[in-house]
Formats: structure tokens, sequence, C-alpha cells
């Protein structure tokens, strides 16, 4: 048996481990891994876990072949790690592949992940609009072509897909930030702005009004979502985090905000006010990990239901606080987070491999894991040698 990779099988609801990723059976590579890195994204389906870009200046030092590279210090990399194998691997850029690599905005539709918007280096001088999809089945990235009419270039922006629309909000151009809500229908690729900002804020200064349900502009946040709402989650400007006792929510039918009270953990209250913090959805429920305040990086875990809107406190904390880290989980419920930063000073990195258990797994899924830790070499073994020993179909196929 692997030794260190035991624990990575382990499915122990609420306790976090560090991946000790492993090597391919038969090679003699040395072991491959994305390196150190901050403002990547994530997402992750049942089988794999993708991370695609990233950026760390310090990368060059070791590494002549980035050197040469004109997006250095940002990776144009989707990295995958396989749940089973416990391994990662560095896919081939195929197609037409996004060249904004840091603080872009990823989520997945099926076997589509689909990616907008993000920064070249230096930050705010190469934005982009523009609207990617990832097929997991041919691993090629498509550009999606739609309206002339696009939103302004941004990253650190949030998106959510609501039925065929993917929804988008805020973000920042380098200089100034944004509170407007975009969506584009996915079918067709045509671009609309469902709220201005602006204009409806030079509405209510002219009539003296202070609105309090309308979010100020900002970045770095993120969005949760039902059938018809968007759930604003924190974020903050370069100076400024903002508090997360109260919930601005945008209605997509009636395109409307409300700002909502949210409920506190009975214990420990509301989470702390933060930015750059991890954000995924599991059904009705939304879980933050870290961020950052300007002064304090957190590590805590955090999970709000967005049907009653009730704070709750998770007894796991982080190994390290983190922030500008990826995060994602899998329909059954596993958190995964990996890379960020570690200092205030944004200087130090980190490429560990995180992951936390949130819910109960189905018994077919424990069952395949104990399998594994019991017998590591089923994870090389073909699709026709698991079935000639009974595996079950859908686990073979995920």
């Amino acid at each position: 048996m692997d030794s260190g990779v035991d624990e990575n099988y382990s499915v122990r609801i609420g306790k976090i481990f560090t991946v000790s990723p492993r090597c391919e059976a038969g090679s003699d590579e040395e072991l491959r891994k994305p390196c150190a890195r901050s403002g990547h994204a994530a997402v992750a389906d049942d089988k794999y876990l993708y991370v695609y870009g990233g950026y760390n200046p310090d990368i060059s030092v070791d590494d002549e072949e980035m050197e040469m590279e004109d997006y250095n210090p940002l990776f144009k990399e989707m990295w995958r790690f396989d749940f089973d194998r416990q391994s990662w691997e560095l896919l081939k850029n195929r197609g037409t592949v996004p060249m904004q690599l840091a603080s872009m905005s990823m989520t997945r539709c099926g076997h589509i992940i689909i990616l907008y918007g993000g920064t070249g280096f230096p930050f705010g001088y190469q934005k982009s609009s523009a609207l990617f999809c990832f097929s997991t089945r041919d691993n090629r990235w498509r550009a999606i072509s739609g309206s002339k009419e696009t939103p302004d270039s941004t990253y650190g922006q949030s998106v959510s897909v609501c039925g065929t629309s993917l929804y988008v909000f805020g973000g920042t151009s380098g200089w100034d930030y944004s509170a407007n809500v975009y969506k584009s229908d996915l079918r067709t690729g045509i671009w609309e702005k469902c709220f201005d900002f602006e204009k409806h804020y030079s509405m209510l200064i002219d009539r003296q009004i202070d609105e309090k349900d309308i979010p100020l502009p900002r970045y770095r946040h993120e969005m949760l979502s039902d059938e018809e709402n968007l759930y604003i989650i924190g974020g903050g400007t370069s100076h400024h985090a903002f508090p997360l006792e109260r919930i601005h929510v945008f209605n997509t039918k009636l395109k409307k905000w409300t700002r909502r009270d949210s409920i506190p953990d009975p214990v420990h209250g509301f989470p702390r006010r933060r930015r750059c913090h991890g954000c995924c959805q599991l059904r009705n429920v939304g879980y933050i990990t870290g961020g950052y305040d300007g002064r304090h990086i957190y590590n805590d875990v955090w999970s709000l239901a967005i049907d009653s809107l009730q704070w709750t406190k998770l007894e796991a904390k982080l190994p390290e606080p983190v922030y500008f880290h990826s995060s994602a989980i899998t329909p059954e419920g596993c958190l995964y987070y990996h890379g960020g930063v570690l200092t205030s000073d944004g200087k130090t990195r980190t490429d560990k491999l995180n992951f936390l258990w949130v819910t109960v797994p189905s018994l077919v899924t424990m069952s395949w894991k104990c399998i594994l830790k019991a017998n590591p070499k089923l994870r090389d073994k073909s699709a026709d040698v698991l079935r000639e020993l009974g595996i079950p179909e859908h686990i073979i196929k995920r």
C-alpha cells in the first residue's frame, strides 16, 4: 500500500485531510502536481477535480520553461486530479484556450466547464469578457460566440447558472469596481444587462434616497443560487471587505435586489467580513472557506442554507489560514480546496490540496473507497478487469 496515501480514501465527516498524491503505476517520472499558486479556479464532478490557471511571481526562479512563456508568471494549465487514482495529470491545451489566467470565474454544467472573465499580467491590463467552455469528454477548449454587445471586461467577478442562463455579478477593471448584473443565454451566447448599477444609483442620488437593498461595487465575492435568485457572499475592494450578516439577493425574474437578514450560528454568531474566500454549493447549501479582510486571514469553514439563510460554523479548521485559493465540491459532498496565499504581504503561496466531507456519501461510494484503500492495485486496472471483479458499471463509467 502506498505510504501516506491511505487517508486520501477516508470518509470522516467534518475532518480535513491533506492529500498525498501518488505517481502513476510504472512511472519513473518525478511526482507531478500543480505548483503553488493563487487566483486559479476549480470545479469537480464525480471522478475528477479540475484546476485552471493561477498566478505565482516566484515560480520563474526555478522553472526555465516558464521564463520563456509570454504568460509568465501565470499558468496556462488545466490540471486534473483523479479521485480514484489519487494522482494529478496535466492536460494538453487543445482548442481555443483562454489567456486570462487569474481571478476568472468557472462553473460546471454536466460535462461542460464554463469559464468567464479574468485577467492577464500585469493585473487589469489584459482583461476579458469572453466566455469559454471546456468539454470533459474530449478535453478541448472552445470559445462561445454570441452578441457583439458584451459586459465590460472584468476579473474577480462571480458567476452562476440559473436554467439556461449564466449570470455575472461585479468584478473589477483594475481601477474601478462593478455592481452590474449580466446574463448570457447559453443556447445563443447573447448577452443582456439585467441591472445597471450606475444608472440606478444616479437616480437614487437625484432623489436623495439611501438604498440599502442594492449591493455596492465589489470584487472577489462569491455567489450562490437557487432556481431564480442570486445570493452575494462577501467580497470587497482592495481596502475593504463587506459583512455577511445581511445577504443581498437578486431575483432574476423580477430583476430586483433585496437585502435579507441572515440567521447567526447559535454559538458562534456570524462569520467575519471577508473577500478572496473559497465558496462552493451543494444543493441548497453553500460552503465558504478561509478568506481575508485586509488584516486577518481566516482558517474557518462555514455553511449557509440559502432557503433559510442560516449560518452554521463547522468544527473543522483549515490547516493554515488561506485566501485567493480555489474550492469545489463533488456531487456527493466532498469539498476540495487547493493552493492560495498564506501571508498578508501576499508573498507566500501553497500547493497543498485538502479535502473535507461535509455530507455522508452513498454506501456504494464509501464501499468503493474502502476497496481502493485495501486493494490499491485496483486503481490501475482496466475497465474490463473491474467488470470481471464485479465492480458496478456506474462506478467504472464515472
